[in-house]
């Protein structure tokens, strides 16, 4: 542990700050039933879902960017790591993610 904060890593800190956010503000994050979701074999992709919240992470954990489509009762969503709308055709870059909430 480094304790002297000139010398820690705050964009890992702000990282984890902002998902313990999201835990917080949504049960399925947090609580949700898990299961994995096949999209292509580079990206690795699942859903959390409880009640009528319904999520889907998608992590491109590449070197490379690839294309993105998916489900299309997703294709109105909410990235809630930037709260941006987020569309059919989906560009991910290398070791980039996504965290969609279904809209309703």
């Amino acid at each position: 542990m480094e304790w002297d904060e000139n010398k820690q890593d705050l964009e890992l800190f702000h990282f984890v700050q902002k998902l313990i956010s999201l835990r917080q503000q949504s049960p399925a994050f947090s609580k949700g039933e898990f299961s994995f979701h096949a999209i292509n074999e580079s990206l690795v992709s699942y859903r959390k879902t409880l009640g009528d919240e319904e999520l889907l992470i998608i992590i491109n954990p590449t070197n490379r960017s690839l294309k993105v489509k998916f489900p299309t009762s997703f294709a109105d969503s909410i990235d809630l790591w930037t709260n941006k709308h987020v569309s059919n055709d989906l560009m991910l870059n290398e070791n980039e993610f996504v965290i969609m909430r279904k809209m309703k």
